[in-house]
Order: C-alpha cells, then sequence, then structure tokens
C-alpha cells in the first residue's frame, strides 16, 4: 500500500500525463471541491443555523429555476436575448403548464449533457464510472445552469456541436451549429476565428449568413411586428446593462456569482479597496481594451496557435472573462476544452498546471473570505492563469521555431 501512495505521489512529478491520468486527477479534484462545499454549507446552515448565502452555494433556495419561469410568462418580452432564442422561449411558453414545460426543458439539457460527457469520455479512452458521474453531475456550473434553468443550455448545446463537428472536420454541419448559436447569443460568434485560423473563409462568411438569415427569420415569426420586437429587444439589452454593470443590480442580485473581469475590477476597487470609480467611464474603457485583447488574441490563435484544445479554450475565457456581466453557469463552457484536452496525448510540461486550473474552475467557491462568493475573485484569476499559460507556451514554441529555422 505504501508503494502505491509513492507511485501516486511519483506521477504528480512528472512532465506529461496519460489521458486516462488526466481525467482521473480532475474528477479527484472535483469531487474533493464538490464534498467540502457541500459538508461547509450544511454544517453552517444545519447546526450554526445561518441562512443564505451561508447554507448553499447556489442561488435563493426560493428563487429556484426563476430564469425559466419569469421568460415563459412575459413570453419573452422581458428577455435581452437575440430574436432566434426568443422564439424559444415563446415556444415553451405555450405549453399549457409550467411545471411540464419546465420539465421539458431540463430533461433536454440533460440528456444532451449526459451523452456529451460519455460520448467524449469513450472517444478520450478515460471512462470510469466514478469520472463519469463526477464529470457530469458533481459540477458547480451545471448544477448552477439547472437550479436557474437558464435559456443559456441551449447555446452551450449547439456551441459543443460546433466543437465537435468542426473536430470532426464536418464543416458543413459546424456552420449550421455556430450559426444557431450565435442567433441565440452574439458572443459564440467569436469562435469563427477558429475557421480563419485554418482559412476556411468560405464557411466563415457562410456562418455569418446563415446567422443572420435565422435571426431576420425569426424576427419575422415573432407574434409582434417587427419593428416592435426589435425596438423591446434593445430595450432590454440596455435596461440589462444600465441596471446590472453600471447600477447596483450587478452586486445585490445574483450578479455576485460573477466570473467576469468587470465585476472583478469593480468589485476589487469599489468594495476592497474602497476606491471611488465612475462606472459609466470605466465600461466604456474597458470594453475598447477587451475589444483590442481579443483582436490580438484572435491574430495569435490565427497565425500561431494550431491546436484545437488551446483555441477553445482561449475562446471560452474570452466568453466568460470579457463581456461586462457573465454569470457562472457560463463556466459549463469549460467543458469543451476539457475534454479536448483529455484527448490530446503530446507530452508537455504543463500538463498538470492544465489539469488543477481547469478542474478547480469547476468546482464551488463560496468561501466568505473576501465575499459571500470568492468566485467573483478567484474565477477570473484563474481564466488569467490559464490564459497566461498558453500564451507562455506559445511563445516558447514559437522561438524554439524561429531558433530551428535559423539553424
Amino acid at each position: 500500500m505504501l508503494e502505491n501512495i509513492k507511485q501516486k505521489f511519483a506521477a504528480f512529478k512528472r512532465h506529461s500525463y496519460t489521458p486516462q491520468e488526466k481525467a482521473d486527477i480532475a474528477a479527484a479534484i472535483i469531487l474533493v471541491g464538490f464534498v467540502i462545499a457541500v459538508f461547509s454549507h450544511y454544517i453552517l446552515g444545519f447546526y450554526f443555523n445561518l441562512k443564505y448565502p451561508f447554507n448553499t452555494f447556489l442561488f435563493f433556495p426560493d428563487d429556484k429555476f426563476t430564469d425559466f419561469f419569469a421568460l415563459i410568462k412575459s413570453n419573452s418580452l422581458t428577455s435581452a436575448y437575440y430574436p432566434l432564442l426568443n422564439v424559444l422561449i415563446l415556444a415553451f411558453g405555450c405549453i399549457h403548464s409550467q411545471w411540464i414545460s419546465l420539465f421539458i426543458f431540463v430533461s433536454i439539457f440533460v440528456i444532451y449533457f449526459v451523452w456529451y460527457v460519455f460520448y467524449h469520455l469513450k472517444q478520450t479512452k478515460t471512462f470510469s464510472f466514478i469520472n463519469f458521474f463526477v464529470l457530469t453531475f458533481l459540477t458547480f456550473p451545471f448544477l448552477l445552469i439547472i437550479d436557474r434553468s437558464n435559456f443559456e443550455t441551449f447555446v452551450f448545446i449547439f456551441l459543443s456541436l460546433f466543437v465537435l463537428f468542426f473536430t470532426k472536420k464536418n464543416y458543413k454541419l459546424a456552420i449550421i451549429f455556430l450559426a444557431v448559436a450565435t442567433s441565440m447569443k452574439l458572443y459564440p460568434i467569436v469562435f469563427i476565428v477558429m475557421f480563419l485560423a485554418i482559412k476556411k473563409y468560405r464557411e466563415a462568411a457562410l456562418t455569418l449568413i446563415t446567422s443572420l438569415v435565422l435571426t431576420v427569420t425569426s424576427l419575422v415569426i415573432y407574434p409582434t411586428p417587427t419593428s416592435e420586437t426589435l425596438k423591446i429587444m434593445i430595450n432590454n439589452q440596455k435596461y440589462f446593462t444600465k441596471a446590472y454593470a453600471i447600477g447596483e443590480k450587478g452586486v445585490t442580485v445574483g450578479l455576485d456569482m460573477s466570473n467576469s473581469l468587470y465585476n472583478f475590477i469593480r468589485y476589487s476597487t469599489i468594495n476592497l479597496l474602497h476606491v471611488p470609480l465612475n462606472l459609466e467611464k470605466f465600461m466604456y474603457v474597458y470594453t475598447i481594451v477587451v475589444f483590442l485583447i481579443f483582436f490580438l488574441l484572435s491574430a495569435y490563435i490565427i497565425l500561431y496557435e494550431k491546436k484545437i484544445w488551446k483555441q477553445t479554450l482561449i475562446l471560452v475565457i474570452v466568453i466568460n472573462l470579457f463581456p461586462h456581466i457573465s454569470i457562472d453557469y457560463k463556466l459549463i463552457y469549460f467543458f469543451i476544452p476539457l475534454f479536448l484536452f483529455f484527448g490530446d496525448k503530446e507530452k508537455n510540461k504543463y500538463d498538470l498546471m492544465y489539469i488543477v486550473l481547469l478542474s478547480l474552475i469547476l468546482i464551488p467557491k463560496a468561501f466568505h473570505i473576501l465575499y459571500y462568493y470568492d468566485g467573483i475573485l478567484i474565477d477570473p484569476m484563474i481564466m488569467m492563469i490559464l490564459l497566461g499559460l498558453v500564451l507562455l507556451e506559445g511563445k516558447n514554441n514559437i522561438h524554439k521555431l524561429k531558433t530551428r529555422v535559423i539553424k
């Protein structure tokens, strides 16, 4: 037994890991994180009689499934989503019973996610019952997205299918799935960079055209007149930005479960350092800066980064870290690069760092140290470290390539 323990510790000193070892370590970290979170919140709630937020790492217990119910009751008229997703919300609202509607909604996502995890563990030959169970049911973003029953589930489904078929070089289906995801929320359009990186300019153009067609079609078939629908959508988006990115709701109504760089800077500056910040001016400057950074990251992907799992990791960080508002259920997108990373058999001295960081981003972080949900500070830092690690590795590889060319 002692020899077995020694072997386990010796494995951590290695520079690279097999796909099975990557999956085993990730599942172990997530399981430990989940168990610690559950027991700590149980003790605080049951033995110390502390109420929310000390008795759960999820949202208000009395507010369960509200993201879903609020939208279907309003027929998507309060939605800040794009037209195609609003049509989908309207369809769920047409079901007579809201609980049957919720059951169908949750079932679609859970069935897809179970298949998605099972498929990738089988494909990467990393399947075990423990890995499957932990990675499917015990991660924070999975539990939170069901707890909120947010329509982000459908964006994840289509974006993950895009990456799946992109890796299989089935670009026709990849175009469709990326276009659908983009027609639901705009930010998946950043993944068009993956087409540009392999010089698939026609596919990139077709994605934009298909997305435009889906958006216009959704506007036309929506019950209200097109001009009125557009006006409502734009007003909702303006209100959402003003209320949550600039106004007080961003730190009082759940957006403290945020992983955006904007909220990281905002909270650190105002709440921790007690330095006043003009949020309107800051948001303007912040938007320009992150667009510039995204442009530079896109150039890096197109010119240098050839590994698909690293391309998707950079882009998943972009869609989580850069928006003004980014709720923690969006961390579920990290499953996309995680499974691609499991399947990467190339030796890499940074493997352990990638495994640990990608696993930590999927566990609850309601430690109540600096804030009631410390993920608002921890998750952006993890993403920035991950991004820095990818770029550092890329810089070293570029230097080695240039050295070989000179020789």
